[in-house]
């Protein structure tokens, strides 16, 4: 017979190799285009009438005492905040190195523990503290090409947090009184309800088997789109890219700037902005880009004038995501490839890298300065605010 600290080992197991498996799920439905709100709430509506049918199976009820409620609805939006940073994240680095990162949060509970609640730290666990810290260290300098994005890395400390602080409340006495499986269902309640309250003031809501798009009108800025913030790095960009019919935006009252842009999406955008001339010749020798597409034309044009020649001989990939260096590579070739003898400052570029010399001309001409002083992500996805503000630098300003 198992005792029970043997089962708590066997089960933490399960639980954290079930929780590393959410990229597996959650990426497929980014490539569709599924935004992290929508993922997360299709997630938790799925889990809560699971939930409440094991609740009734076991014979428990769901009532609560009005001192309970307050706490769960905290313990709601912190599991909420834990939830939607992690997916976030997805979308700035890469999901293996967040899902790793995001396993700090034991080392976060200890320390919490330890400051406020007075618990002795033991040798054994500034030990696991110190190796955990060190494996960052070595991740952080690991030369397997996946690079930490500031961005994606506060995502995830902010998702490893808050998940930490969830751990500890839901072990305080306020809590303790209500069975842990009451807990969960009212979390994924009061979190799915948080996610309900995004959409209805402007978040995107889409939907995957029909790619069903669906936008919340309620709240429009003096004509602007409600999630591009006024002041906002990209707010300027965005406008002068709708001003030129560049782009439309998702809907009539959203960008999604924190989307990430298609490989067709972004050829599409230059050429827009090239005026969206003609190309000499429509046809394209790519077998992935349907002649009636909404891209062909841009695409044919891009080929033409030499900006891409697809991912190979007769595949294009439109729906892949365009990487900081793919872009900027498509921008410099677009302005025909200027020689540029600026250094490069960016540790995880290449010499021999096929877009070093694009990167050097957009840090000479204003385009981009990186993701830090001595970092580029070259191989980080390109969102749909950083690629309009990067043309728009480019050719607009």
């Amino acid at each position: 017979m198992l005792s029970n600290t043997t089962k708590g080992y066997i089960l933490a197991a399960i639980a954290a190799a079930s929780y590393g498996t959410n990229p597996l799920f959650a990426l497929p439905l980014y490539k569709i285009g599924m935004n992290p709100e929508s993922v997360l709430f299709f997630r938790y509506m799925t889990a809560i009438p699971m939930l409440a049918a094991m609740l009734m199976m076991r014979g428990r009820g769901f009532g609560l005492r009005g001192h309970q409620i307050l706490p769960l609805v905290a313990m709601g939006l912190i599991m909420a905040i834990s939830s939607l940073t992690l997916f976030e994240s997805y979308n700035h680095m890469a999901a293996g190195i967040a899902s790793t990162l995001l396993f700090v949060y034991p080392i976060m509970v200890a320390v919490i523990m330890a400051l406020f609640f007075k618990e002795r730290l033991t040798i054994t666990t500034i030990l696991c503290i110190v190796m955990a810290l060190s494996g960052i260290g070595l991740l952080y300098r690991g030369s397997d090409g996946d690079t930490l994005s500031l961005v994606g890395t506060l995502l995830v400390m902010a998702s490893s947090l808050s998940y930490a602080i969830y751990i500890v409340g839901a072990n305080r006495p306020m809590l303790s009184e209500i069975p842990t499986l009451k807990i969960t269902f009212y979390v994924l309640v009061f979190g799915a309800l948080i996610f309900a309250g995004r959409f209805a003031t402007g978040t995107p809501f889409t939907m995957p088997a029909s790619k069903v798009f669906v936008a919340s009108v309620f709240n429009p800025v003096n004509g602007r789109f409600v999630d591009v913030p006024s002041g906002s790095y990209f707010e300027e960009a965005v406008n002068w890219a709708v001003a030129n019919g560049i782009t439309t935006g998702t809907s009539a009252t959203t960008f999604d700037p924190d989307g990430i842009c298609t490989r067709a999406q972004a050829v599409t955008f230059l050429w827009r902005a090239a005026g969206s001339p003609a190309p000499a010749n429509s046809t394209t020798p790519f077998t992935d880009v349907a002649a009636d597409s909404y891209y062909a034309q841009a695409v044919a044009w891009a080929v033409e004038n030499g900006i891409t020649k697809g991912t190979s001989d007769t595949t294009f990939s439109p729906d892949a995501h365009c990487s900081r260096a793919q872009i900027v590579t498509f921008l410099w070739r677009a302005q025909k490839s200027p020689v540029v003898t600026a250094a490069n400052p960016f540790a995880d570029v290449s010499v021999d890298a096929y877009y070093v010399n694009a990167i050097q001309w957009a840090v000479s001409e204003g385009v981009t300065t990186g993701t830090s002083a001595v970092t580029f992500s070259p191989d980080a996805d390109c969102t749909r605010a950083q690629i309009v503000t990067f043309i728009w630098r480019a050719l607009g300003k």
